[in-house]
């Protein structure tokens, strides 16, 4: 159903924020004291670029990918009905597979 392709997604989406986390609390421990002390502003500079082009952009890549995967599997989905209904089992036809 529809749900569990959505609560996948989610699912993934959730287990990609550990990683950039994990990731980033992995950079944050390996810092250079010395390095930092010396030149706070350039350190910082450096850093975040690091945190951008090491951590984020792939992730952002990941989380593109991710979302065209869940729009295919929702579009294969295509007569799906959205209507106000009590009935929980109105898609339930189209929806198993």
């Amino acid at each position: 159903m529809l749900d569990k392709v959505i609560h996948k997604h989610l699912d993934k989406m959730d287990e990609m924020k550990s990683e950039i986390i994990k990731q980033v609390d992995d950079a944050v421990d390996n810092t250079d004291i010395q390095e930092l002390m010396q030149d706070p502003e350039a350190y910082m500079l450096a850093f975040a670029e690091m945190i951008k082009t090491d951590i984020i952009d792939p992730m952002a890549e990941r989380a593109v990918k991710l979302g065209e995967a869940v729009a295919k599997a929702i579009d294969k989905k295509d007569e799906i009905i959205i209507d106000n209904s009590d009935n929980p089992d109105i898609n339930r036809d189209i929806l198993d597979d």
